[in-house]
Order: structure tokens, then C-alpha cells, then sequence
């Protein structure tokens, strides 16, 4: 049955989110920018070790982490995929953690990256149109979409299945922007599940990929 989560006060968690095995929660406390538990152990939430070079692969209880971000900027939302977590700014600045086998974290993808012990906390660059920011961030398992202000749809990550939504089926380490029919809508929300993508416009139309 649903249970209190007491280890920190509950009133200043602004969003949570849930990956495959972990649980994120944006705090922005003293202690840390975000807090997590569960499943870590390809970094899906960053570097935690209480013994030198010997970090843990699952954490029983809420752990905090601070994040490189500007001292009046502050997490406002989460999203959890497979083994990646994607963080959203108020700055709009997105951050990436933990597996990058397929450029679901918005970077090169190394071959045989230790995600494990790695400390890579990756700013992503998005080409934004000018005066366009990113307002939400949805995971798919192991693929990531940012949608803006203006209503456009960026992605990244595993494409096997055409669930990036960018025409073709090679894993995409760079984020792009999404064409296809929702070229000229204005996308006002956008939801994954797996290998599938669902977009709503601002008129109520729905668009489907993957």
C-alpha cells in the first residue's frame, strides 16, 4: 500500500519521475539539486560511493546529488528511461546521466563506456531557433524528446523501431529536430512509452511515431 517517503522534507520535492528500477525526485536543498534511490548501476543518477572508487549499485534510501548548474538556477522537472535520467532547468538547461549505448544521453557514444563508474553529467545542446527554450523532457527506454516553447520536438537516442522520429533507424547521438507532419504544428504536449511516440498540437490533434 502507497507509503510516506520521509528521509526529506516531502514539501519541497517540485516533480518525480520513475526510470526502469529508480526513482528520481527534484529537491534543490542544500544537500543536492535532485535525490534518488533504487537501481544505479549504470549511473542513472550519478556517482555514489561511501568507499573510495567502489560506488553502489543500488541505494536503499534517497540520496542526494548537485548538479553543475548556475547557483540561482533549479531543477522543475525529471524524466527516467531504461538506465538514463534527463533533467530540465528553469533555465532551460537539460542534463543527462547514465547509459549512453545508443545517444539516448545527447552525446557520442564511446565504445565499451564503464557507465557504471562514470561521472559524466552531460549539459545537451539542443539548436534551438533563436528566443526558443525547452519547457518538457519525456523518455522512451532508451530514447529522449525535448519539446520548446514554440511547439517544435527534438529527439535523440535508440531509432530502430523510427521512434526518434527523424526518417531513419540508425541510433542518433545528437539531437535534431523532428519534421515529418508536425513540421508546422505547434506540439503542446508529448508522451513515450517504449518505442512509441504520441504528440498533441494546440488544436487537439494527435500525431504518432514508432
Amino acid at each position: 500500500h502507497p507509503m510516506r517517503i520521509s528521509d526529506f522534507e516531502l514539501k519541497r520535492v517540485k516533480d518525480i519521475a520513475c526510470g526502469y528500477g529508480y526513482s528520481l525526485f527534484a529537491v534543490n536543498d542544500k544537500s543536492g539539486h535532485i535525490y534518488a534511490c533504487g537501481i544505479n548501476n549504470q549511473g542513472q543518477f550519478g556517482y555514489h560511493a561511501e568507499v573510495p572508487n567502489k560506488p553502489l549499485q543500488i541505494l536503499i534510501k534517497p540520496v542526494p546529488l548537485k548538479l553543475p548548474i548556475e547557483q540561482n538556477d533549479k531543477v522543475i522537472r525529471l524524466e527516467g528511461g531504461q538506465a538514463h535520467s534527463v533533467i530540465l532547468t528553469k533555465n532551460g538547461q537539460v542534463l543527462t546521466l547514465g547509459s549512453n549505448a545508443y545517444g539516448q544521453c545527447g552525446r557520442p557514444v564511446i565504445e565499451n563506456e564503464d557507465y557504471f563508474l562514470s561521472k559524466v553529467i552531460h549539459s545537451v545542446k539542443i539548436p534551438l531557433e533563436e528566443n526558443d527554450t525547452v519547457i518538457d523532457i519525456e523518455c522512451g527506454i532508451n530514447h529522449t524528446m525535448f519539446l520548446t516553447q514554440s511547439g517544435k520536438v527534438y529527439s535523440c537516442g535508440w531509432s530502430a523501431d523510427g521512434q526518434t522520429g527523424l526518417g531513419h533507424y540508425d541510433n542518433q547521438e545528437t539531437v535534431e529536430l523532428i519534421k515529418g507532419d508536425i513540421v508546422n504544428e505547434k506540439i503542446v504536449k508529448v508522451a513515450c512509452a517504449a518505442d512509441c511516440v504520441l504528440a498533441l498540437n494546440v488544436q487537439g490533434d494527435v500525431f504518432g511515431w514508432g
